[in-house]
């Protein structure tokens, strides 16, 4: 008799609960706030983005934007992680356009005048 009831009530409880479970759908997008500037004297105000909304539509303008060309093409090699001409030069030090070699030369080192007493 204990094995019904408890069937009974898990059935109730996958019942009950399953109007909780829906699916709720995502509020709709809010609609997009008209760009205003204010000017009081000689400051002005207003929203970043509708300022770069101006600016973008200026931009393209000016130079549009090719969607064929990949993103890496545009991003300096330092930001690829290649090594730049100024990067070699230090790393190769006064061989630099001399030597295949990517080290320095060893440091010569003048002898000391007076041997050290032991």
């Amino acid at each position: 008799m204990s094995h019904w009831r408890a069937l009974v009530a898990v059935v109730m409880l996958t019942v009950g609960s399953a109007g909780a479970q829906q699916r709720l759908l995502p509020a709709s997008k809010p609609v997009n706030a008209p760009c205003v500037q204010v000017r009081i004297g000689n400051d002005e105000a207003g929203r970043w983005s509708c300022l770069n909304q101006a600016l973008k539509a200026e931009v393209d303008k000016v130079a549009p934007v090719i969607a064929d060309e990949p993103p890496g093409d545009r991003i300096a090699p330092i930001g690829l992680g290649l090594a730049t001409s100024a990067a070699t030069r230090q790393r190769l030090g006064d061989q630099y356009g001399r030597s295949v070699v990517p080290q320095r030369p060893a440091r010569q080192f003048a002898p000391p005048a007076l041997k050290p007493v032991r």
